[in-house]
C-alpha cells in the first residue's frame, strides 16, 4: 500500500493525456445522439447525476440496478422482497428500510438476457430474494 497522500486524477494527468480523455469521452456522447455540453453541465450541476456516472464508470458500464417495483412486475413469482416480509412474517419497515431496498441489484438487460446455465431468460429461472442483511 502507498504510503503517498496524493490521490491520482484528472488534475495528475499530463494535459495531452486529459485531453484525449476528455475527447474520447464526447465523441462516445455525439456517437449515441447526445449533446456533450449539456451532459458536462448536468455533471457539474446535478450532483446525483454525477454520483451515477461515477457508480456506472466504475461497474465498467454496466447498469446494475432497477426499482424493485420493475423488477417484481418482470420476474412475476420469482421475486421476495419486503411486501412478502410484511405479508408472511408481520414485518413492519421504517420508510428508511424501505428506501434501502429500493434498488434492485440487476438491470432489465441482466433479466432479459440468456442465463449461461440453462438457457432461459434469467428472470424465468432465477429467483430474487430481499435477504436479512438488507432489512
Amino acid at each position: 500500500m502507498s504510503t503517498n497522500p496524493r490521490v491520482e486524477g484528472l488534475w495528475t494527468m499530463r494535459v495531452g493525456e486529459r485531453e484525449a480523455s476528455l475527447k474520447a469521452l464526447e465523441e462516445a456522447i455525439v456517437k449515441h445522439g447526445g449533446e456533450p455540453v449539456l451532459i458536462f453541465d448536468r455533471l457539474r450541476s446535478d450532483a446525483a447525476f454525477t454520483q451515477r456516472v461515477a457508480k456506472l464508470l466504475l461497474r465498467d458500464g454496466i447498469e446494475s440496478s432497477i426499482h424493485h417495483k420493475l423488477a417484481r412486475a418482470v420476474m412475476s413469482y420469482n421475486f421476495w422482497g419486503a411486501e412478502e416480509w410484511s405479508s408472511f412474517f408481520g414485518v413492519n419497515f421504517t420508510k428508511k428500510q424501505l428506501r434501502e431496498v429500493k434498488e434492485f441489484p440487476w438491470s432489465l438487460d441482466v433479466l432479459n438476457s440468456t442465463c449461461p446455465l440453462c438457457g432461459n431468460r434469467v428472470r424465468d429461472c432465477h429467483f430474487a430474494f430481499v435477504g436479512l442483511d438488507r432489512i
